[in-house]
């Protein structure tokens, strides 16, 4: 159920806004938005704040529901850290005495339900053949209005994240580093501490400490709700409406001051050794928000996600250092730009720092039509995943939650950005810098 590490490279954000317009609809507003010749999205906000964006498609077998809660490791604090992860495992639950869990709910419907914590969010999804999409809908209602944390229920959910560790944190070198990365990144911050939390906050979590955690984040002014497949809008706005009522807001939240400690370059290595020299390395960035993701998201792209990416072609290609390059989740956590290598005996971490250091003048030199090609290259990565109900449902979740803000995709899909050589490499100069650069490495394998 838990998603800790996404596969490198994905691309989730895919929405185009073309056409706005306004319609009224069981006394709510809606604001339509024509994707293309087949989609529109209509997007409204309840009375008690919950944001809602419901996407007619006929040509889906099944409704995608999305809840995307601000309520991550970054609402945290030190010494109960990993509370956010464990309400994304206590909302499957069986809410109340004598009921059953929430897939058990959902099973009798064919439906699925998965879920995962990010930084900045906790994400519920749930799938249903749209014959059953009122009871799905009064189901998640439930759950987000009713559910109450009880020492026993605590007590589950510290021994399956114990397990977690056991299975990953405490045996896997690449979850390890990634770990790692942020401990010695960002120090005395909340992206100090891993989404899943310390082990050692485990014992030092209460029930009352959870229940003010809900109680302040898990509100309808802190939550986006996605409906996409073959839906009626009205009547599905009608069953949202109803299922929802009673839930009831609170302050709004927002997410810590952005990290301003103690920068400078850092090396350290992982507590777990690995055959090869397994090297994360990565560049702090802001929050990523709808005023800087075009330029976060194509500076990414081209140094370090691109099949043909700067790294890859001057540390593999060029120097014969490394044995592959990735990017690494940045579009699943926060925080960081990171790429992993693999470098071969023989290099040293201060060659790889220099080449790093050199990817300015690969930027510096590059040609418009390499640039052109990348641009192409980003357009095409981001639009193709448009086709899936159930990703262009995630698209415009993670959209609103992680940048505030859907109206750039628009231009993404179009090919339309208004990004140059020369605002590539002003973020290059604000990020990819000597002094923003923090390397972790695992320690070899002792013979």
């Amino acid at each position: 159920m838990d998603c800790i590490v996404k596969g490198i490279g994905i691309r989730w954000i895919v929405a185009c806004l073309l056409i706005f317009g306004t319609v009224m609809s069981n006394a709510q507003a809606l604001q339509s938005v024509v994707l293309n010749d087949r989609v529109t999205i209509h997007r409204t906000v309840l009375d008690n704040g919950l944001t809602v964006f419901l996407v007619p498609n006929t040509d889906a077998p099944l409704v995608s529901m999305y809840h995307w809660v601000k309520a991550g490791s970054l609402h945290e604090k030190k010494g109960i850290t990993g509370m956010a992860h464990l309400f994304e495992h206590m909302m499957f639950r069986p809410i109340r005495d004598g009921d059953v869990n929430f897939h058990e709910k959902l099973r009798p419907y064919g439906g699925s339900v998965n879920a995962n914590t990010r930084f900045e969010s906790t994400v519920y999804e749930t799938h249903v053949p749209e014959l059953y999409l009122k009871e799905a809908i009064q189901h998640e209602a439930d759950r987000f209005i009713n559910m109450k944390v009880t020492d026993t229920l605590l007590d589950i959910e510290r021994e399956a994240v114990r397990s977690e560790y056991s299975t990953k944190f405490d045996s896997s070198p690449v979850i390890d580093l990634w770990f790692k990365i942020y401990n010695v990144g960002f120090p005395n911050h909340p992206f100090e501490w891993m989404i899943v939390g310390y082990k050692q906050d485990l014992d030092s979590i209460t029930a009352d400490d959870c229940t003010r955690f809900f109680d302040r984040l898990y509100r309808p002014n802190n939550v986006g709700l996605v409906v996409a497949g073959n839906i009626d809008v009205n009547q599905t706005l009608d069953w949202i409406q109803t299922a929802y009522a009673d839930w009831e807001p609170s302050n709004e939240t927002g997410l810590p001051a952005p990290y301003s400690g103690p920068a400078g370059y850092v090396h350290a290595y992982g507590k777990l050794e690995s055959r090869t020299q397994m090297v994360l390395a990565g560049y702090r960035i802001p929050y990523i928000d709808d005023q800087n993701v075009v330029q976060l998201e194509v500076l990414n792209h081209i140094l370090f996600d691109s099949a043909h990416n700067l790294a890859k072609l001057r540390l593999l290609d060029d120097k014969k250092m490394v044995s592959a390059v990735d990017g690494f989740n940045f579009h699943y956590d926060s925080g960081m730009m990171k790429f992993m290598v693999n470098i071969l005996p023989g290099y040293t971490i201060d060659q790889l720092k220099a080449e790093l250091v050199a990817l300015r003048k690969d930027v510096v030199d590059m040609s418009p039509d390499r640039f052109l090609a990348y641009l192409n290259e980003y357009y095409i990565d981001t639009a193709e995943h448009i086709l899936s109900n159930q990703d262009l449902a995630m698209a415009i979740i993670y959209s609103w939650g992680k940048y505030n803000n859907v109206s750039f995709l628009g231009e993404v899909v179009r090919g339309e950005l208004s990004f140059s050589q020369d605002d590539l490499l002003i973020v290059f100069d604000q990020f990819i810098r000597e002094d923003n650069l923090v390397i972790v490495e695992s320690p070899l394998l002792k013979k």
